[in-house]
């Protein structure tokens, strides 16, 4: 007979669950709108696009610190996900931050491509493409884990909504420290790639 440790192989009960179908659909949505928000920035000013190309591309070497600085961004949005599934209502806050982090990744592609081309496209991917490969889905699961509980916490109870949060602690810790660790391993990978740019310029 198979035991379940408790919050460890809480991965099986949130994928394909209809919070984190529901949260994956307004992100797609969030976005959506991003992507049309960025083509309007590049076509209206896309001087200042330029100006902050270069000035991504200008970047010293980084060091720990800008690792550790990218770090604790990805901290903010985990912190982000437990803060608004502790509001009320949930469902609400919880729909404003996966649309808002759909919003901000596309909106930089879109604002970067529609005026650099393929270099934008590139730019973008050293910014924060490659560690939102693996940042997104952990605060996708991460609010869905938020959504989840705020819906199973008991009534009456002062702390129903950490009570209920704590089946899914697994999930919670393995996805903090993995868009941390990600977000900290893009620093020097962009700026590698930003490198590759300006030299290719």
């Amino acid at each position: 007979m198979k035991k379940n440790i408790p919050g460890l192989f809480s991965f099986q009960q949130l994928w394909g669950c209809p919070a984190l179908i529901f949260l994956t659909a307004l992100f797609l949505c969030g976005a959506i709108a991003g992507g049309a928000a960025g083509h309007l920035a590049a076509d209206s000013n896309p001087q200042l696009i330029t100006q902050l190309s270069v000035a991504l591309g200008a970047q010293v070497e980084p060091d720990a610190i800008d690792g550790l600085y990218a770090a604790l961004g990805a901290l903010g949005w985990q912190a982000a996900a437990l803060l608004a599934g502790w509001a009320r209502p949930a469902s609400l806050f919880l729909s404003l931050a996966a649309m808002a982090r759909g919003f901000a990744l596309s909106f930089s592609v879109s604002a970067l491509s529609g005026t650099l081309g393929i270099d934008g496209i590139w730019q973008s991917f050293a910014a924060s493409g490659a560690a939102a490969v693996i940042t997104v889905p952990c605060l996708l699961l991460t609010a869905a884990a938020c959504f989840t509980a705020a819906q199973q916490a008991p009534h009456g109870h002062k702390n129903g909504y950490f009570y209920a949060l704590g089946r899914y602690r697994g999930v919670l810790l393995l996805c903090t420290l993995g868009a941390m660790w990600a977000a900290a391993l893009q620093v020097p990978v962009g700026w590698a790639v930003g490198h590759w740019l300006l030299g290719k310029g």
